[in-house]
């Protein structure tokens, strides 16, 4: 039997570095970008295991039609942009996306259900963003934000 473990840990050290990037971005003080990124990575989780057929049905139903092909074009063409603006910022999501990905291979190919690869999907990247706060809150660096 497969040991997903190395993705899973993988999963949130890439979380706890992107909390650094928050960190570095002098974000740290504002809670919404750390909530989007809780919210981002619940969203992910839900989207690869409960909600795929649906997102699957979705993507395909973009290529069946010419409106589709225009959405989809355009789509691409700005993520592209995005990537050449704010491409540190892309980039971390790329990284993000990706290591979500292995995650969830990994838990289907050791058989886990739909809900419990959620809740791995969504600890583990939860447990890093939460693992990076404590650890700048910690050190010292900053006071704890008083509100949102």
């Amino acid at each position: 039997m497969r040991s997903p473990w190395i993705s899973w840990i993988l999963l949130m050290l890439v979380y706890l570095t992107f909390g650094r990037f928050l960190q570095s971005a002098a974000l740290l003080h504002a809670l919404y970008p750390w909530i989007m990124s809780g919210a981002f990575a619940i969203a992910q989780a839900a989207i690869l295991t409960l909600l795929w057929k649906p997102a699957q049905k979705i993507l395909l139903l973009g290529f069946q039609s010419d409106l589709g092909h225009i959405i989809m074009v355009l789509l691409l063409a700005s993520l592209a942009v995005a990537a050449v603006v704010q491409f540190q910022v892309f980039s971390y999501l790329a990284v993000l996306v990706a290591a979500s990905l292995l995650a969830r291979v990994e838990t289907l190919l050791t058989g886990m259900g739909n809900t419990p690869a959620f809740l791995v999907l969504s600890f583990f990247p939860l447990l890093g963003l939460a693992l990076s706060w404590m650890v700048i809150y910690l050190s010292g660096m900053v006071a704890p934000a008083a509100g949102l």
